[in-house]
């Protein structure tokens, strides 16, 4: 069973889904995404928050950027 494709930050998504059988990966473009749990604090919460509402990204989405900026000057 697959549902219809919803826009995100970084192109169209899709969940898909068999019997009794979920997947937490979803595919932008062509890149599969893990789904993870991190704690953040208040402060950073609240801050991620109204970004989000500036830019209309989502918190999860400028979370993925700030991680791809941080990853990409390591390199």
């Amino acid at each position: 069973m697959s549902e219809k494709p919803q826009p995100s930050g970084r192109g169209w998504i899709a969940w898909t889904a068999k019997p009794s059988l979920y997947l937490n990966s979803i595919l932008v473009h062509d890149e599969c995404m893990k789904r993870t749990n991190i704690y953040l604090t208040e402060p950073s919460v609240e801050k991620l928050q109204e970004l989000s509402k500036q830019t209309g990204l989502s918190v999860a989405e400028l979370i993925r950027r700030a991680i791809d900026g941080f990853l990409n000057k390591k390199k």
